[in-house]
């Protein structure tokens, strides 16, 4: 957890995706009757759509965690660090 940075956009999406989903699960066992099933064909669409943000953000943030530079190979990493060590910017450093 400590290669998570809250400014990646996979960590904001993935932590609001599993706000909303944690909501509609709430929603979902709280105030969901026969009227509502009956809007939805006699399926319970809060429980199943917060089912599927809770998932979305949870393989999110694990893909946040697990590939923390964002699809980068270690030797452009390497070629970023050094480059940024002689003080050059990330955008410069080819390749």
């Amino acid at each position: 957890m400590k290669n998570l940075k809250f400014s990646d956009i996979r960590v904001v999406i993935g932590c609001v995706l599993g706000i909303i989903g944690v909501f509609l699960l709430i929603c979902s066992f709280a105030v969901t009757d026969a009227a509502e099933l009956a809007k939805s064909g006699g399926f319970n669409a809060n429980l199943i759509t917060g089912v599927v943000m809770a998932v979305s953000a949870l393989l999110l943030v694990v893909w946040a965690v697990v590939a923390p530079e964002g699809g980068r190979s270690p030797e452009q990493i390497e070629r970023v660090e050094i480059a940024q060590a002689f003080g050059a910017d990330e955008d410069d450093v080819q390749g």
